[in-house]
């Protein structure tokens, strides 16, 4: 296989907006695989995880603490009750590894 970088420098122009639509299908097909991988892995038994409060879920990830309250279906979030929220740190490395598989 030809080095990307190589490839991409010698594109033609006309075609780089063909050739980044391809790539993006290719980085969500590899991200899903990740995924997958991931979900395949032996069940980890309550004691592997823990949950932690909205501020150092967002140190951890890199998100405001106002984007961690508003987007709910984020895949680490755990609503415990009404107003009460907390993230898995099991779930946010899955989905730090599953993001950082997306962009490389």
């Amino acid at each position: 296989m030809q080095d990307l970088s190589e490839w991409a420098t010698s594109l033609p122009v006309e075609r780089i907006p063909a050739a980044l639509a391809q790539l993006a299908a290719a980085s969500q097909t590899l991200a899903a695989r990740l995924i997958a991988a991931d979900t395949a892995a032996p069940p980890s038994t309550p004691g592997d995880d823990r949950l932690v409060e909205i501020h150092e879920a967002a140190q951890r990830t890199g998100l405001s603490v106002d984007y961690l309250y508003r987007h709910k279906s984020l895949p680490f979030r755990a609503q415990i009750s009404r107003g009460q929220v907390r993230f898995s740190v099991k779930g946010i490395e899955r989905w730090a590894r599953a993001r950082t598989g997306a962009r490389y």
